[in-house]
């Protein structure tokens, strides 16, 4: 099943960023987070039929995000997560997601470690045709199987990584392959980061309203992280996107979008540590454009607090807002129950789509995780999220509030083991 709205399949370690000690690279610095290991909740999406944001495309990369990153591991990691997601829109319940997925680091040798990801998840529901119609062409029960495994080899303050990844469900079959370079300084301040990827993707739609179709997207990727203080931590970053091939979702009513897609990226997050009260705050921005004519901002806050009888708490809120794809056709303000056909349409020839996900909105979530030490190698952890989403909440285009709020919930809960 093409995936739907706020679901994002992983948050691969590209996303979780700045996850663990510098003190071990030579900074004492207690500016990081607690690793969040194969996150696998929701985040903003735009433009892509299956979920495709600068968040799922840097997860290709899984580059280094921290100087210790680019020296071997010293233990294994190995985490499970189990996720449930529930959409709803006015009085409809739209797809809802469980997941599982696991997550394994290891030292290999003396030069050399591994990192693999699995995930499986089921999905059901229904996603609206047009708009937030209640009408579907595609009420779903389906299952999605993937995984990824990436080799490094760590020298002289060098990592070197390469990539492989698979993902399989009814309608769609993906294949990537990823090349990832990092290296720091001497004085291990400062990581620099390199990752160019490739997918080759093919589309079947169950309802067979097109043939078989072929998409194919080459990533490019770089980072810096600078440690700028021994209570702050900076990290930038640029991302290019380019791909060819079937962007359209077969499931919408008359969709046809256009077969290529250039998108940049720039982010900036900032970590910064309270001394006096142990807690870290961890502020970003990221600034998005594509040649569909979307532009996004997203602004993210979290604090990690210090520990409270043994858990760890960790609030955050995130911001999103994007303008309407050049092709997207907002419904008649008298009347968003029905497609608003503009004027010169033809069928099968004009660039259109009445998706909501690619037309000018804004959304919000709050989230809470929390966790806890159940051995001195054991750690629970549980995270809960709210989206909401409302076409009213752009603050980069004006519109009127033409469609319904559009919610989910996510609730995911998981170990991590260390040996």
């Amino acid at each position: 099943m093409l995936r739907s709205n706020a679901f994002t399949s992983t948050h691969t370690p590209a996303e979780r960023g700045l996850s663990v000690d510098l003190e071990s690279a030579g900074a004492v610095v207690a500016v990081t987070e607690r690793p969040a290991y194969a996150e696998v909740n929701g985040a903003d999406t735009a433009s892509r039929p299956r979920i495709e944001t600068i968040v799922l495309a840097l997860a290709c990369f899984s580059v280094a995000t921290t100087s210790q990153a680019v020296t071997q591991p010293t233990e294994t990691t190995l985490g499970i997560k189990q996720l449930t997601y529930q959409e709803t829109q006015g009085s409809l319940k739209r797809m809802r997601v469980e997941a599982w997925s696991t997550h394994l680091i290891a030292p290999i040798g003396e030069e050399w470690s591994a990192e693999a990801y699995l995930v499986t998840d089921s999905i059901s529901g229904a996603s609206p045709a047009f708009y937030a119609s209640p009408v579907s062409f595609s009420k779903v029960t389906d299952r999605r199987d993937a995984g990824d495994i990436k080799i490094y080899r760590h020298a002289n303050r060098q990592r070197f990584g390469l990539g492989i990844a698979y993902s399989d469900e009814a309608d769609y079959i993906s294949q990537n392959g990823s090349l990832h370079y990092s290296f720091s300084t001497e004085d291990r301040n400062q990581t620099w980061d390199f990752g160019v990827s490739y997918s080759d993707d093919t589309i079947n739609p169950v309802t067979k309203s097109v043939p078989e179709q072929k998409k194919t997207v080459s990533d490019y990727f770089v980072g810096l992280q600078q440690v700028l203080t021994p209570v702050d931590l900076v990290q930038v970053t640029l991302f290019h996107s380019r791909g060819r091939g079937y962007f359209s979702d077969p499931y919408k009513l008359f969709d046809r979008r256009p077969d290529r897609r250039e998108a940049n990226a720039f982010s900036v997050r900032w970590n910064h540590h309270f001394a006096t009260l142990g807690a870290t705050s961890r502020v970003g921005t990221r600034l998005y454009q594509d040649s569909f004519g979307i532009q996004s901002a997203t602004l993210t806050a979290e604090l990690a607090l210090p520990p409270i009888k043994g858990f760890f708490l960790t609030p955050s809120f995130r911001v999103y807002s994007q303008t309407a794809a050049n092709f997207y056709a907002p419904p008649d303000a008298r009347d968003s129950t029905r497609p608003n056909f503009p004027d010169g349409f033809r069928p099968g020839l004009s660039r259109i789509s009445f998706d909501q996900r690619v037309s000018a909105f804004g959304a919000g979530t709050i989230g809470l995780r929390i966790e806890r030490a159940l051995t001195k190698s054991t750690r629970a952890d549980l995270k809960i999220e709210h989206y909401k989403q409302a076409s009213g909440w752009s603050f980069l285009e004006s519109v009127p509030a033409e469609l319904p709020d559009f919610n989910a919930l996510s609730v995911q809960v998981g170990l991590t083991y260390k040996f």
